[in-house]
């Protein structure tokens, strides 16, 4: 009949159950532009395939702790592969069509998305054993304090695996990008590049405009255990206390921490050079403490 394939190879293979750790939030947009819809991103950080329609959400409210019904993330059974993204929306064209960085084959329609109010609110993934499988509490707190408004911005993680729960490891989705990447990658994810050192710094200079480019600086450690408490402030090159970052965290053997610029009060710091204090008091009570340097360019 002359028909044509749209695409000339897929990979699929055998699902198995996906349990914490495995699937993590990673982009929200909780606060569309008027007429648009809310839309969520996931991304499997684990090596196995894993079948979307096991998958379900709910929405919690923080001030009544009342809950929604649990929405599943397909009605089909669809394969989302190690190392992928997988977006739903309750309108797949007018997201695509507003976010001009989207990735189409990565996202897909669903009926209906959990209630997202636009301030604030929790939401919960599980399998179909109701197990946890990740949890993200929400707030436009959380956007880049600069930005004039927050409507039709997404909130996207720095790392793809960090923790949904850290308010640290989410930052707002870049103007280049188009305020959102919904089904691709993230427009503020920070490369990391070295792991020679117990901590490293993704870069010696962050211009924090809200461009894409070298907007946030990263702060990685590699250790050992996983009884690790890590503290991280930022200081000026005087001395002078600019911003608590962590506060004895408990972290595993890896840890990323990430600073947008900004002061404690979410103001924006003069250029300049800053000191970053990192202070470590591991699982045998030892200690350790670096400083690494960093210049704001604005």
């Amino acid at each position: 009949a002359g028909n044509k394939m749209e695409r000339s190879s897929f990979l699929f293979g055998l699902a198995e159950t996906p349990s914490g750790g495995d699937i993590f939030f990673n982009e929200l947009l909780f606060n569309p532009i008027p007429g648009d819809p809310d839309y969520i991103e996931l991304y499997n950080c684990s090596d196995k395939i894993i079948d979307a329609s096991k998958l379900h959400l709910v929405y919690v409210s923080d001030a009544t702790a009342d809950t929604s019904v649990l929405v599943p993330v397909s009605q089909e059974r669809r394969c989302i592969m190690p190392g992928t993204y997988y977006s739903v929306t309750s309108d797949r064209q007018k997201t695509i069509n507003r976010y001009t960085s989207s990735v189409p084959e990565n996202l897909f329609r669903i009926s209906s998305l959990p209630s997202m109010p636009d301030d604030e609110g929790t939401l919960i993934l599980f399998n179909s054993e109701l197990d946890v499988i990740d949890k993200v509490s929400y707030s436009e707190k959380m956007h880049y304090p600069l930005l004039s408004g927050f409507e039709g911005i997404a909130l996207e993680k720095t790392g793809r695996c960090n923790l949904s729960e850290e308010a640290a490891n989410w930052h707002s989705a870049t103007e280049i990008s188009g305020w959102g990447t919904p089904g691709g990658p993230n427009s503020v994810f920070v490369e990391l590049f070295s792991q020679t050192d117990k901590v490293s710094l993704s870069s010696t200079k962050i211009t924090p405009d809200n461009d894409g480019y070298e907007d946030l600086l990263s702060i990685s450690m590699f250790l050992n255990g996983n009884g690790n408490a890590v503290s991280v402030s930022v200081f000026d090159e005087t001395g002078c206390f600019v911003k608590k970052i962590a506060t004895n965290m408990l972290t595993g053997a890896e840890a990323t921490f990430v600073w947008d610029g900004t002061a404690d009060d979410g103001s924006p710091v003069d250029s300049g050079i800053y000191i970053i204090l990192i202070n470590l008091f591991d699982e045998n009570g030892k200690t350790e403490g670096w400083k690494k340097v960093c210049t704001v360019l604005r």
